[in-house]
């Protein structure tokens, strides 16, 4: 997708346009908050500029807000917050509709079992157990503020923020909690893979993962929070529905 964006804002920004983007997502992971930063060669208004990026990209690319920034900005880098949901299917047989969406389990899981091995992730750890090859990082220690699970009819929803994640983190800490929620593992392994760096768990696969949410020390765009909410309902319906949309969003008032 970074390739259909830089095509569409190459005539926008007077030539060849380099984006960059808060988080990567592999092949099958969506985006519904994703942030992406560029240079332009002229100011544009943001709605001016949201309007012709969304003529140019591709249907499964849609801007929502644009907000200029100073020099500098990097998306990435600059990022305090990230929340990821993960939508496991739980109930029988998945819609087709909803196939490519969430992980079609199809199978019961104990909740309380996996709730007490995600406490065990929250905090600063060395998460290198957690962390696919393939991606060197100079540290694999991250701060997780949050592993939060919660039942909605036939789903199971995985919510979990940190400042910064390791490469299919989130998806091997999923794994993990499917594996405990399923009886395969016992609730303590989860965390004991901390201190040993091995973990016997399968990953999750990228169909059920999306970035809900990039926060930042800037002001954000009113509309940015309806159009983030939209996305998340639209990828899957129980992710952003109810009163408990705000869990969704941890980091709003600098919590």
């Amino acid at each position: 997708m970074r390739g259909a964006l830089e095509t569409a804002l190459a005539p926008l920004a007077g030539g060849a346009a380099r984006a960059r983007a808060a988080g990567r997502t592999d092949a099958g992971v969506h985006a519904a908050g994703q942030v992406v930063d560029f240079a332009l060669e002229r100011a544009m208004e943001p709605r001016e500029l949201v309007r012709a990026l969304n003529a140019r990209l591709p249907e499964a690319a849609r801007a929502y807000a644009a907000q200029p920034v100073e020099e500098g900005f990097d998306a990435r880098r600059w990022a305090r917050a990230k929340t990821y949901v993960y939508a496991i299917w739980v109930e029988g047989v998945c819609p087709p509709f909803l196939r490519g969406r969430v992980w079609e389990l199809g199978r019961p899981l104990e909740l309380a079992a996996m709730r007490r091995a995600a406490a065990g992730l929250v905090g600063l750890h060395d998460f290198r157990a957690y962390q696919a090859a393939g991606r060197p990082v100079a540290s694999t220690e991250r701060r997780v503020e949050r592993v939060e699970l919660e039942a909605r009819g036939p789903v199971v929803l995985v919510r979990v923020a940190a400042g910064g994640f390791l490469y299919r983190m989130v998806r091997r800490i999923v794994g993990a909690l499917a594996a405990v929620g399923s009886g395969a593992m016992e609730p303590e392994e989860p965390a004991r893979a901390l201190a040993t760096g091995r973990l016997r768990a399968a990953t999750a696969p990228a169909e059920g993962l999306c970035l809900a949410e990039v926060r930042y020390d800037l002001a954000e765009p009113p509309e940015v929070e309806t159009a983030r909410r939209r996305q998340l309902a639209a990828w899957c319906p129980w992710a952003a529905e109810g009163g408990r949309e705000a869990a969704l969003t941890p980091f709003r008032d600098g919590g």
